[in-house]
């Protein structure tokens, strides 16, 4: 398999795996192995909820704080939304 990357994202590789002392070639191979197990995780995750929770579709690892809920943040997110943009 061949891949094609543009030299500054290719040097920016290089230099993560460097630091983990593993060629690039390996350091690929193992966030590819990662990203394709978390995917297979998926598809014995639970409900949606679950899913945000655990997996991985957050970019910050911490819990989640207790009584949050999804759908009331949604709703404040399009509150603020529609009063800045809309003037409501």
């Amino acid at each position: 398999m061949t891949i094609s990357l543009d030299p500054q994202t290719e040097a920016s590789l290089r230099a993560v795996a460097e630091k983990r002392q593993l060629s690039v070639e390996a350091y690929l191979k193992e966030m590819i192995e990662d990203d394709a197990q978390q995917l297979g995780e998926l598809d014995h995750a639970g409900p949606p909820a679950e899913l945000v929770r655990n997996g991985p579709f957050l970019a910050i690892s911490s819990p989640l704080p207790p009584g949050w809920d999804p759908v009331k943040a949604i709703e404040e997110m399009r509150a603020e939304r529609d009063h800045q943009v809309l003037g409501m």
